[in-house]
């Protein structure tokens, strides 16, 4: 299997050279993904569940043009999964053979390899314009939250990062996308210097972390929902280490691809197929 990731992001073309590259599609020529990140400040981003369900055949058709494959799973946030019919008039509308929760996805696969107990469990999936907040026991979610565009990656590298990085280099780009990368590795090229940033890094990351857990822990003490093990999937899991959250419970933050858990899931479920999850930063798929 092949893992790979590209910005959730479309542009629309129409000069001639663009077009012979784009997909047609309800009557215009788009550039997804890398393709159409090569000109950042005109792509289109997908920041709401109508959105997702919109153009979720847009990018299923790419890719699937791209890579020669037929895909069999998909996933959904699991707030749309839960809703009557939703996943099922997708699966037909893109002739995919399942569509799995996000989330329970991940857990799944966790648990199939060993890598999770099969107890009741505190899903935190966090992506990044979203996070997903799930209580799972046994096969039923009996708690969900999903918190858009407040503290997902994005805010993240938007709210915390940028700021303290354009205290020294004033013009650095509005692209979120280029961002998350510069705040992955640590550094920028710039001109012909390289500029590292691990103390914005760090201060930046302490205090959306600080963050976030607030306000799950609020959800949760409100609607007084026990665990016994929290896991910690998605985009998020790069970002956070065991001594930065207080608990007696299991931990668990898989150090191998956090962010491909949802997908690898759906593939399992479809008999390790190719599968595809479009989420709201990048979609993730396996060919």
């Amino acid at each position: 299997m092949q893992f790979s990731k590209e910005p959730t992001v479309i542009r629309s073309v129409s000069t001639h050279n663009e077009i012979k590259r784009a997909i047609g599609w309800n009557e215009s020529h788009y550039l997804v993904g890398n393709d159409a990140n090569k000109r950042s400040r005109y792509c289109t981003g997908i920041y709401n569940v109508d959105d997702l369900l919109n153009y979720y055949e847009l990018f299923l058709r790419w890719y699937e043009r791209k890579y020669e494959v037929k895909f069999d799973a998909i996933t959904l946030p699991y707030s749309v999964y839960d809703s009557d019919g939703i996943a099922e008039k997708l699966a037909k509308k893109l002739s995919v053979e399942t569509v799995v929760g996000q989330g329970v996805s991940a857990l799944e696969y966790l648990i199939k390899t060993n890598n999770a107990e099969n107890k009741t469990t505190l899903l935190i999936d966090g992506g990044f314009n979203s996070v997903n907040v799930e209580i799972i026991k046994g096969d039923e979610v009996v708690y969900y939250e999903t918190y858009y565009n407040q503290v997902g990656v994005r805010d993240l590298i938007e709210k915390y990062f940028r700021p303290l990085v354009r205290n020294r280099i004033p013009d650095v780009s509005h692209n979120s996308i280029r961002l998350d990368e510069v705040l992955k590795n640590g550094y920028v090229d710039y001109n012909f210097e390289r500029i590292y940033f691990e103390d914005e890094k760090k201060q930046a990351i302490d205090r959306y972390i600080r963050e976030v857990f607030r306000q799950i822990k609020s959800g949760i003490s409100n609607e007084l929902m026990d665990f016994d093990q929290a896991i910690i999937v998605g985009g998020l899991a790069y970002f956070v280490s065991p001594d930065m959250i207080e608990t007696s419970k299991t931990l668990v933050i898989p150090a191998e691809y956090p962010e491909y858990l949802n997908v690898l899931g759906a593939s399992m479920h479809a008999g390790f197929k190719p599968a595809l999850d479009l989420g709201f930063g990048y979609t993730k798929y396996i060919t």
